[in-house]
């Protein structure tokens, strides 16, 4: 099922343990796995069955069964499966607070805080059947066991296995530092799409039209429905009915007291057919079902 999220709010996990692991799986393809958005975290995206094309900032990756991508801290990333048997992939998100130290050292200020502050290029792919990847590999599937089975001192175990898994990266040269330049054409037009994602964050609820959005960046309606879509892979009012839809499942899942209808008008939908047709699209089931089949699993 399609869980959508453009900029992150919520600690994953909590504040003294911002870290968490979701697991998604898509039985069929040709559908979008992940939509466009962005965290301030970072994110391990494990592809766990199939194969997918990740697009990360403006550049897009096929990763099939066993390889990873390790997503930066506030870059746009979404999903589509093109395979006919779908997709299932694991992402681990987690803020590097979590590795932080009571009193600032030298590991912090020279690897911990940059890698947190952007100053690393990313993403970085693990593809290759090589010794390295197969140890990164391997952490991130002890990571993902740690955090299941919550075992006696899995906290030092995922501690450690961050820094083993940020080590290798540096010691065999697959993290690199950002170089000072000048804004990129695709850079100035990221604060752009990030302009409009967090407007229709904070006002999903009530009317938007195209005009309005497209007035945010002052570009003309039909420049502005291209723009948007070669960002997202949707239109403007595919992204919000998504958005609204799983607004609206995140009610119905965690308020026992929210009825269909509730979850409905407070999620900008004013038609209780259309909201039903829409539901369904994205989520595979009626909003009726949806409730009375609640499942923990929520995408990252």
């Amino acid at each position: 099922m399609l869980e959508l999220r453009m900029r992150e709010k919520a600690v994953h996990g909590d504040s003294s343990f911002p870290f968490s692991v979701y697991r998604v799986d898509y039985k069929s393809g040709n559908q979008p796995i992940l939509p466009c958005h962005w965290h301030e975290e970072f994110e391990i995206i494990h592809v766990t069955r199939g194969s997918a094309v990740f697009k990360i900032d403006d550049i897009s990756f096929n990763v099939r069964e066993g390889e990873s991508l390790l997503v930066g801290p506030g870059q746009l990333h979404s999903g589509f499966s093109f395979s006919q048997e779908g997709c299932g992939y694991m992402a681990i998100v987690f803020h590097l607070s979590f590795l932080y130290s009571r009193s600032s050292d030298a590991c912090q200020e020279s690897f911990i805080e940059p890698l947190q502050d952007h100053q690393f290029q990313m993403p970085v792919r693990l593809e290759n059947p090589t010794q390295r990847e197969d140890q990164l590999k391997s952490l991130i599937l002890q990571m993902v066991e740690a955090y299941d089975t919550k075992w006696p001192g899995y906290l030092l175990s995922l501690k450690g296995c961050l820094y083993l898994f940020f080590s290798i990266l540096l010691q065999n040269k697959m993290l690199h530092r950002k170089t000072p330049n000048s804004p990129t054409l695709f850079q100035k037009k990221q604060i752009q799409i990030k302009k409009v994602l967090l407007y229709i964050e904070e006002h999903y609820s009530q009317d938007i039209y195209i005009d309005e959005l497209s007035s945010l960046i002052s570009l003309s309606r039909s420049h502005f429905c291209r723009f948007f879509k070669d960002f997202t892979g949707a239109t403007p009012m595919e992204y919000l009915n998504m958005y609204r839809v799983d607004k609206a499942a995140t009610l119905l899942r965690s308020d026992d007291c929210c009825t269909v209808i509730d979850a409905a008008l407070q999620s900008g939908f004013d038609n209780l057919s259309h909201f039903t047709n829409t539901f369904k699209k994205y989520k595979q089931c009626t909003p009726s079902v949806y409730k009375r089949h609640q499942t923990n699993k929520t995408h990252p």
